[in-house]
């Protein structure tokens, strides 16, 4: 990603080197007023998904005979989940190795509680 602007350091007169001053002006950095939050959660979010901070999650131990995605389980077995498989599943994503965040655009987070993509939830530190 960048902005299509290309400056060449010059060792030139001071004409060039304002010229280059007013072509950047702005665009050295994005700044709290033109950050698209939306945009950077979207990022955040699908980034989680495909390079997940912990690919197996804590193993859990069935607690009575149960079926998970179709299988028996004895009680007292270990389940561990596998968090990488998961966020690239075909059946669960289109084009699941694909960096897309604009899949998250208008995802409130409805429908995922007890599960968050981000490492940290804000709303349980407060």
């Amino acid at each position: 990603m960048g902005n299509g602007v290309v400056v060449k350091p010059s060792r030139g007169n001071g004409e060039s080197k304002s010229r280059n001053r007013h072509q950047c002006r702005g665009r050295a950095s994005i700044g709290r007023a033109r950050l698209a939050k939306a945009d950077l959660q979207n990022v955040i979010n699908e980034t989680q998904r495909l390079y997940p901070p912990v690919r197996l999650l804590v193993p859990h131990e069935a607690s009575k005979d149960c079926v998970v995605g179709g299988f028996d389980v004895p009680r007292h077995t270990m389940l561990v989940i596998n968090s990488w498989a998961i966020h690239r599943n075909p059946e669960v994503w289109e084009d699941p190795t694909e960096f897309r965040p604009q899949r998250f655009e208008g995802w409130s987070g409805e429908g995922s509680e007890g599960y968050k993509l981000g490492v940290i939830d804000p709303k349980r530190n407060k």
